[in-house]
């Protein structure tokens, strides 16, 4: 595994990167996410005052930037357009499809499905133009 081309720094932003996106997205599209989930305005407000939901999503972004860049580690095609099409492509590929197999069985509408793909899919791109555009350089 290529952890030593990994560039720590920027799996650190890319994961605030990815977070502060989460924070964005779903406070602007606070009312059709929350009617699509099923939650109430009050349910809506009370889970905010959790912090374990905030820690796992930083961790979860973490780990999603980590990834991302042993993904992008050993590519011959460096650069944030890389990156932003590989963000893209694993967004589309792992989590929309998957999500929506789940989402199917569950019997959740459609409406919550392209929310949560939406979120999932840009801040891929987000994480991957950061982490392909700011690789680093080994001897």
């Amino acid at each position: 595994m290529p952890v030593q081309k990994v560039n720590w720094l920027a799996v650190i932003i890319a994961a605030i990167a990815f977070y502060a996106w989460g924070a964005l997205y779903f406070t602007l599209l606070k009312v059709p996410y929350s009617a699509a989930a099923g939650y109430t305005a009050d349910q809506m407000a009370n889970g905010g005052k959790d912090p374990m939901p905030y820690v796992i999503s930083f961790i979860a972004a973490l780990v999603l930037a980590f990834g991302t860049a042993i993904a992008l580690a050993d590519s011959d095609q460096p650069g944030a357009r890389h990156g932003v099409e590989f963000g893209i492509f694993m967004g589309i590929i792992v989590f929309a499809t998957n999500f929506l197999s789940i989402n199917a069985f569950l019997l959740k509408p459609y409406t919550l499905w392209l929310i949560e793909c939406g979120y999932v899919i840009v801040g891929m791109a987000i994480v991957g133009a950061i982490i392909g555009g700011w690789r680093k350089h080994t001897a």
